[in-house]
């Protein structure tokens, strides 16, 4: 083995242009696998940084529950160790460590740590009895915002910082992997009980399985609980299906597990794809050394002798270029995570570790070993005679038909690899066309959260935003300013049901769920948002004046067929925690609130005035670019209230453009990945062209000695081409099509077997073959036949 290494090395310094090629393709292929793979290890494999994960599961994780249906499953469920839960994404400003800050905050039950087995870094976490009225309030900081505003210094526990205005202890810091339940949050408070609440469903809910409990098992008792659980604790009914039950680390990741799939798909395709010209190339070598390996057969060498030194070889070209190949994706990994979506969870996990390097090496040499060692044996000759004879042609039949299989199947899946990309590049087409509903050029956005005493009043909070609203309205280059507590895209949503006044009272289970937003000043001048039908709020729609709303197209369809038919009509808005009665004076246009994907749906708007006190987002519509009025904008706030945290300030495009993410992360890396492997292709159907002609070179003398003229024999070749495309089409078309299937949860405004794109792939493929197989075509038509003649 140590000889043929040795003259596997020297063959490569003989031939240093076939050793960087064949290096190259497999740091191709090696490095896109192990970019991906590195994310998909960090994000889906990885264990998570729990105590026995394994045991760990989500109950209904896209459904939120009460903290009286916890208690509910924690006291009767025989499945489940214990069962707790989280309340997620409460925003609260943070005062008196530098300027003030606005922090996600999540509130689990003091039991949820244990649950999950979590360790502090530094101090403890909660405990039974924290979050019981009457007790001080502690808190548990997670590791980035310990590190961002308190310097990372481990004296920071027992000290006492103020949030939303009330004093907490701190009790505990997080290591840099526990946070990974919840992406967003900073901090954590634990969960406090009141009787008026305890019935709202805004928490997700976590179990251990208690040993030799499978989720099929879990999940039956779980549901047939579900009406005793529903009867008992008020608050509502569940759909069965709404109960599920999900391994923790899949509810974590949520509906990024399917783009991450496709991704890593389409990964494996590449690979295939650049191991399949690797081995066309790799064939290409051996046919051309077989009368070499013809005279040493003859000396002696016996077949298996000469595929163990190709066998040498391959390994070392794969051992190379996986090397190669990993020292890219270390490069291009930040900017890999750069253009990820950024709820994506544990991204802070995603490195190239030693499970990373050590799967790209052995796939690689396999892929290498695979593709490579089987050209060998075909190229390596049973009969040594015929090829010692002067002028013998080195190639066979079954070497050329394998040639032509390789170059067909890289085709093949490069047509399932272009289908996907082309299908997700116009899904974001379509997408950045979709009219969300409002004009988001030119306006500013900021988060505003006031607390503390001097706001606790009735009136004093809507009092604040009006203030605010007159001095950012002051500003020079602001034309318009509003409020919102949820802005759209936001990832943030309230909901009540809605009931017409008219209509005999339903159970809630029956009623429509609208989304409830609460607005202030010029909101929808500012976002331009039209009226469709009656008015907008006015001034004197305050706490003092009878309760009015607006709603939207959807909503006043939903309830009264007609927008002109909701106006003055009377309805009541219900939640688990109280129920008010509201009349339409007015009808807007529907919004895309949830994303730019998501179709409009029923919403109502309430005046601040005539609700509770709560963060609200400034909305600014300015004369130039938002960026140019920031600094005053902030300033004006702060001359209201300096300890009131601006939060989030940007352009509402950048929060349409985050929107488009996932579909702007998928549409990049497949056209990428599409864009690879055409060049591979290229190369492929080249060198297997280029081949033919050099092979076929006295053919084509002989042609043009009895006359053929240069453009038949550039047809020649080119017809070669054109039935690579033809097979490749023909094969891989199906394939790509039932493929794409899968795709159809993440396309938008276009089916996965659209014509169009179809129809442009297939051009799209005969074209690359044709220009991949032109300069050999225009070689051919250089031949001189004297020349060939003589020889």
């Amino acid at each position: 083995m140590l000889q043929d290494l040795r003259l596997a090395v020297r063959s490569f310094r003989r031939y240093p242009a076939f050793a960087v090629l064949a290096a190259a393709i497999v740091a191709l292929g090696a490095g896109a696998n192990a970019a991906v793979f590195s994310i998909l290890h960090g994000v889906l494999l990885r264990p998570l940084p729990y105590a026995d994960a394994d045991w760990l599961v989500a109950i209904a994780p896209t459904t939120f529950l009460s903290i009286r249906d916890v208690d509910f499953l924690r006291a009767r469920s025989r499945a489940f160790v214990d069962v707790g839960a989280s309340s997620p994404g409460w925003r609260m400003p943070l005062t008196g460590v530098g300027d003030p800050v606005q922090i996600v905050t999540a509130r689990p039950t003091p039991n949820l740590f244990d649950i999950l087995g979590a360790r502090p870094l530094y101090g403890r976490l909660f405990e039974p009895g924290d979050g019981t009225a009457g007790r001080r309030g502690v808190i548990v900081l997670g590791h980035r915002l310990w590190q961002a505003r308190f310097g990372g210094d481990p004296a920071v526990l027992g000290r006492t910082i103020t949030l939303g205005g009330a004093s907490f202890e701190v009790v505990g810091v997080l290591a840099a992997q526990s946070g990974v339940l919840d992406v967003e949050a900073d901090a954590w408070i634990p969960f406090e009980r009141d009787p008026r609440l305890d019935a709202a469903r805004n928490s997700l809910a976590y179990a251990r399985l208690r040993p030799g409990v499978d989720l099929a098992t879990a999940l039956d008792e779980l549901r047939a609980m579900l009406p005793e659980m529903v009867r008992e604790t008020g608050g509502g009914e569940l759909a069965p299906d709404a109960l599920q039950l999900v391994p923790l680390v899949r509810a974590i990741v949520g509906d990024l597990r399917t783009p991450l799939l496709l991704v890593t798909a389409a990964v494996a395709l590449l690979v295939l794809l650049t191991a399949a010209n690797l081995g066309t190339l790799l064939l290409g070598r051996q046919i051309g050394r077989r009368r070499e390996a013809a005279v040493r057969a003859a000396l002696g060498a016996s077949r298996a002798r000469l595929a163990r030194e190709a066998f040498v070889e391959n390994t070392v070209v794969a051992v190379a270029g996986a090397i190669a190949g990993l020292v890219a994706a270390r490069v291009a990994l930040p900017a890999l995570v750069h253009i990820l979506p950024p709820e994506m969870p544990r991204l802070d996990e995603v490195t190239i570790d030693p499970v990373v390097i050590a799967t790209i090496v052995v796939t690689s040499v396999i892929a290498v070993l695979i593709f490579g060692v089987i050209p060998s044996f075909v190229a390596t000759p049973v009969s040594v005679q015929p090829l010692l004879h002067e002028g013998a042609r080195t190639d066979s039949r079954g070497s050329r038909r394998l040639l032509d299989l390789l170059v067909v199947s890289q085709l093949a899946l490069a047509v399932v690899l272009g289908l996907g990309a082309a299908l997700m590049a116009r899904s974001l087409r379509a997408l950045q066309h979709v009219r969300p509903g409002f004009e988001a050029e030119r306006v500013l956005t900021a988060r505003l959260q006031p607390a503390g005493p001097r706001y606790l009043g009735p009136g004093r909070m809507p009092a604040y935003y009006r203030d605010v609203a007159e001095h950012v309205a002051a500003v020079a280059g602001v034309t318009h300013v509003g409020m919102i507590n949820h802005l759209p895209l936001s990832g943030y949503d309230w909901g009540r049901t809605v009931q017409p006044d008219d209509q005999p009272a339903l159970p809630p289970s029956s009623l429509p769920r609208f989304g409830w937003r609460m607005i202030d000043g010029d909101y929808f001048t500012v976002m331009g948002i039209p009226l469709r039908a009656g008015r907008r709020f006015a001034p004197s729609d305050d706490a003092n004046a009878p309760h009015v709303t607006i709603v939207n197209e959807a909503g006043a369809r939903r309830l009264f067929n007609t927008p002109e038919a909701a106006l003055g009509r009377g309805i009541r808005m219900k939640d688990p925690v109280g129920e008010a009665h509201a009349v339409i004076v007015g009808v807007v246009a529907d919004v895309r609130h949830k994303s730019i994907a998501s179709e409009p749906e029923p919403e109502f708007y309430t005046p601040v005035a005539q609700a509770f006190g709560t963060a609200m987002t400034l909305v600014v519509r300015t004369a130039g670019p938002p960026a140019a009025v920031g600094a005053s904008v902030r300033a004006a706030v702060w001359s209201v209230d300096p300890n009131v945290p601006v939060a989030a300030m940007g352009p509402m495009t950048t929060m349409v453009r985050e929107n488009l993410g996932r579909p702007r992360m998928l549409a990049t890396l497949l056209l990428v990945f599409a864009a690879v492997g055409s060049a591979v292709v290229v190369c492929g159907v080249y060198g297997v062209v280029a081949y033919t002609v050099r092979r076929r070179e006295r053919e084509l003398g002989i042609r043009a000695a009895l006359g053929a003229g240069r453009g038949t024999l550039h047809a020649l070749v080119l017809r070669q081409g054109l039935g690579y495309a033809a097979a490749s089409i023909t094969v891989g078309l199906p394939a790509a099509l039932a493929i794409s299937r899968l795709m159809r949860g993440v396309l938008y405004g276009v089916q996965p077997h659209d014509a169009v794109t179809v129809a442009a792939l297939c051009v799209a493929v005969v074209v690359t073959t044709l220009v991949a197989a032109t300069v050999p075509a225009v070689r051919a038509g250089r031949v001189d036949p004297a020349t060939v003649l003589r020889g």
